[in-house]
């Protein structure tokens, strides 16, 4: 039982300093970020109440979840076309985009934000079990 627990910990840890990663590169490039989570299903905690507005003040929700198997940091489709748009991407493909109640946006949303903002960059929207080549 001792090495499962620390097992999840370790996990834990990694899936963190994963999501750290992303999290940290959005705020370094003034990208408002909705929500940063350590962990999956219901929160223990949550600080604060998140900002639904593109145009507010940055109030990124930081919570942690009870189950410790993943993690996740969100941003609305605005903020992830004008991610795009900052990144120069020539590419992109929306993951996990109306798949959980957090993330209820679809990647339709995106799209058309994706147009406005950022007419070079190519979406590619990938559909469960498909595979995609980029050249």
């Amino acid at each position: 039982m001792f090495y499962i627990i620390v097992a999840i910990l370790i996990f834990g840890i990694l899936v963190a300093t994963h999501e750290l990663g992303h999290f940290a590169t959005a705020k370094l490039l003034g990208v408002k970020v909705n929500e940063f989570s350590v962990g999956m299903g219901p929160a223990i905690w949550q600080s604060g109440k998140r900002s639904e507005e593109p145009w507010e003040e940055d109030k990124t929700v930081y919570s942690l979840r009870l189950l410790p198997i993943g993690g996740f940091f969100t941003m609305d489709a605005f903020q992830a076309a004008h991610a795009a748009r900052l990144l120069k991407a020539k590419t992109v493909t929306p993951m996990h985009w109306g798949t959980f109640p957090v993330l209820a946006p679809t990647p339709d949303e995106f799209m058309v934000r994706l147009k406005e903002v950022a007419p070079r960059t190519r979406p590619v929207i990938m559909r469960p079990g498909e595979t995609v080549h980029f050249a």
